[in-house]
């Protein structure tokens, strides 16, 4: 039987669709958090996903979204053990916060919380073979059947089949895991990198604290990580891609004005820009527009 071991890797998403349009920010109540820099025991493989979803025409401010996703990943990476427990744990905590808000409040609020966790990257993708896929193809015709309905008797025993079926398949293959694919440094570095690569992403007005909420760390770790990565600050490495973006557009679009390309990269005014640019690359931006046609 062939196999296949695909190496995944967790990465904060940059894109948001709410309703079929992008959005600038994340959904309210969506998280998708790395290991803090002193989980519990066991947890420091883990990324955890999740999602809070509000019942029927119910409205929250984004301080509730905050309280109730920082209550569930908080307890989730302080708890030991296996992922099933420490998801018990987490999930109980976000019940029993929802409680008390709701006893103190006049209405009660209904919200639905679904949760995932990818340990390393253990997500292997293998061939099913010849017994899953029979197993299946018998379970298909049993329920699709004309004359009558199956037996649950007979259902059992073909899901009973199909479960050892996937057991076997499971103890044959031990993927390999990879613990520095879940480091908190790594995290950063996948952080950065997206920076690097997304425009629309550099022109926000960053500050330090939501770039380390991105990785979900503190201002702190964010900047001694980001010093061990880049040898720089983060606002400093920040404004170096702004200024090597810019660069890149006064060369390929030389026909855009100063103050766009300014404000493209990020820079609040287009005399800022030009003092940083001359600084860092020690002539004028329209020196470069001029040599590539502008």
């Amino acid at each position: 039987m062939a196999t296949t071991d695909t190496e995944l890797e967790a990465l904060v998403g940059h894109l948001f669709i709410v309703g079929g349009r992008t959005i600038s920010s994340a959904s309210p109540g969506a998280i998708a958090m790395p290991p803090p820099r002193r989980p519990a025991r066991g947890r420091d493989g883990d990324t955890l996903f999740g999602l809070i979803t509000l019942g029927a025409g119910e409205h929250q401010a984004a301080a509730f979204y905050e309280e109730l996703t920082g209550e569930f990943s908080g307890t989730y990476f302080r708890t030991s053990g296996g992922v099933t427990s420490a998801l018990r744990e987490a999930l109980n905590a976000a019940n029993s916060l929802m409680a008390r808000r709701n006893a103190a409040a006049e209405g009660a609020a209904a919200v639905g919380l679904a949760c995932a966790i990818l340990r390393q990257q253990e997500v292997p993708v293998w061939s099913a073979g010849h017994d899953i896929r029979h197993c299946f193809a018998r379970i298909a015709q049993a329920i699709d059947a004309p004359a009558r309905r199956p037996p649950c008797s007979m259902l059992s025993a073909l899901i009973n089949e199909l479960l050892v079926s996937l057991l076997n398949l499971l103890r044959s293959h031990r993927p390999r895991l990879d613990a520095s694919l879940t480091s908190t440094e790594r995290a950063v570095e996948i952080f950065l990198g997206e920076l690097a690569r997304d425009a629309p992403q550099l022109a926000r007005p960053w500050t330090v604290p939501e770039m380390a909420n991105r990785c979900g760390l503190g201002a702190t770790a964010f900047t001694h990580y980001c010093r061990e990565l880049t040898n720089e600050t983060p606002l400093a490495h920040l404004n170096r891609l702004r200024l090597e973006h810019a660069s890149y557009l006064l060369q390929r679009r030389p026909d855009l004005p100063i103050k766009q390309i300014a404000s493209a990269c990020g820079f609040a005014t287009s005399q800022y820009f030009a003092t940083a640019f001359r600084r860092h690359f020690g002539h004028p931006p329209r020196r470069v527009g001029q040599a590539h046609g502008g």
